[in-house]
């Protein structure tokens, strides 16, 4: 537990345990809408949870943004993704509760604008650090946290269309930013490391892949059953809709292959008495 909680960076992953645990409450919704003890139960839980969680959350995002020696990553923004999971499920188990999830919603939003800029102002005032190495996978969690966010806006009914489709929009070009950074990276590593070491590796931060396309799916969703957007943007909705779950569906079997490789070549090499047995992260 100590190696999760005590260094500053990794005790960010005990939101994952949030999230997760509001999954699970979800799909007891989904299994049984009628009859949701279950579901009520493991809401509680994830709540309590994260009433340990955030604290501590953000108390390190303070130290964080006065910290100049620590080099932040995405996973500091699961403090947003956390708590935007737990407004999520409020209200879908406490409808009457719409409005008064309002204040975790924005602090969930304050989370972001704070790990946000921390992140940000590490790769820009830090001259030393390499696409190839030093960008960390999570970072993919800069959209994917502000997807969770404008999901869980948009569901409770806060957001007029003007902001909706704005924060829609933004949502969208941080995505395209950040995968373009991912973009980058993989030609770099391609070129310097070749397609066994350079992209064919496997670390377990890579699921948040999974997790922030998901997200930007469910938003869009949430967004086109709600909002009218502007014409501008009709067909890049109409595209992701369409062909969003597929792209989810390909990030999935792809880090489901890269785990069993990674899993498979580690139990080669200790078969052949190799003290090596895995691969570096990306």
């Amino acid at each position: 537990m100590a190696v999760y909680t005590r260094p500053v960076i990794p005790s960010f992953a005990i939101g994952t345990w949030v999230a997760a645990s509001a999954v699970v409450a979800r799909l007891a919704m989904l299994a049984a809408p009628s009859d949701l003890w279950l579901a009520k139960g493991v809401w509680i839980l994830a709540v309590g949870l994260w009433g340990w969680f955030i604290p501590r959350a953000l108390r390190n995002l303070v130290q964080l943004s006065s910290a100049r020696d620590v080099r932040p990553n995405g996973a500091i923004l699961l403090s947003t993704v956390a708590t935007q999971a737990i407004a999520l499920l409020a209200f879908r188990l406490y409808p009457q509760l719409r409005w008064s999830t309002s204040p975790l919603i924005a602090l969930g939003a304050a989370c972001y604008v704070a790990g946000a800029f921390v992140i940000l102002r590490h790769y820009a005032t830090d001259r030393g650090w390499r696409l190839a190495g030093d960008w960390d996978n999570s970072n993919c969690i800069l959209h994917g946290a502000l997807s969770i966010t404008g999901l869980a806006a948009a569901t409770s009914g806060v957001l007029s269309d003007t902001t909706a489709t704005l924060l829609w929009a933004c949502t969208g070009a941080v995505l395209v930013m950040v995968e373009a950074i991912e973009l980058a990276r993989a030609i770099v590593r391609l070129r310097l490391f070749g397609w066994r070491d350079g992209l064919l590796v496997y670390d377990v931060s890579q699921w948040a892949r999974n997790f922030t396309f998901g997200m930007f799916y469910a938003f869009t969703l949430a967004f086109a059953e709600r909002f009218d957007p502007h014409a501008a943007l009709h067909a890049a909705r109409l595209l992701i809709l369409r062909f969003g779950p597929y792209v989810v569906l390909f990030f999935l079997v792809a880090e489901a292959g890269l785990m069993l490789l990674h899993f498979g070549r580690g139990l080669g090499c200790r078969g052949n008495g190799s003290a090596t047995g895995g691969l570096d992260s990306i």
